[in-house]
């Protein structure tokens, strides 16, 4: 991910992004380039995005890859998966009150994931739930946070389970995987 430069207004990154033909993040006033995703993390995405759909029927909306979330009022981040209130369409482009943040990680996003996002998408203070999975192996950091404390729950059986208890659903990662990784290998 290159920092393109000099440092612009969040007006300006909104304005940019809206006919931009290649995403940014937004970081303080640099804007970082976002790759393309691989076939791996696309299907992950649209398995949870299948897991997810009934929770269309509590009042939430899931979005993959292409929905920025505002982490802090100078930070707008891509997550490759994310669950709001239906009741958040006030501007189309960004997510304010995420309940559940997912990021498929690679060897080239790994260290963002699991140190600079997250603790950005700690001070979101509506969120419950971050997914940090691995897209090339059996493997699922799951952050719950109830806004007092933080648990770590490391999933990587293929019988293991993501309860998501707010939005009535369980997901193995069986399901998460599927057509991703060979069941009976592991990857």
């Amino acid at each position: 991910m290159a920092v393109i430069a000099p440092p612009i207004s969040v007006e300006d990154y909104l304005k940019l992004e809206k006919t931009a033909e290649v995403r940014h993040e937004y970081v303080n006033g640099n804007l970082i380039e976002v790759s393309g995703e691989s076939q791996p993390a696309n299907l992950i995405a649209s398995n949870l995005t299948l897991a997810c759909r009934s929770a269309r029927k509590l009042g939430f909306f899931s979005y993959t890859h292409n929905v920025k979330v505002q982490t802090r009022n100078t930070r707008f981040r891509y997550p490759n998966f994310v669950v709001s209130p239906k009741s958040e369409k006030n501007d189309q482009h960004i997510i304010r009150v995420p309940l559940l943040l997912a990021e498929i990680t690679s060897p080239t996003t790994a260290q963002t994931n699991y140190s600079t996002k997250f603790e950005e998408y700690l001070d979101t203070l509506t969120l419950r739930y971050y997914l940090i999975i691995e897209q090339n192996r059996s493997w699922v950091q799951f952050y719950t946070f109830d806004g007092l404390d933080i648990r770590l729950k490391a999933l990587r059986s293929f019988e293991d389970i993501i309860e998501l208890p707010e939005l009535h659903l369980s997901i193995t990662l069986a399901e998460l995987y599927e057509d991703v990784l060979d069941q009976k290998k592991g990857v």
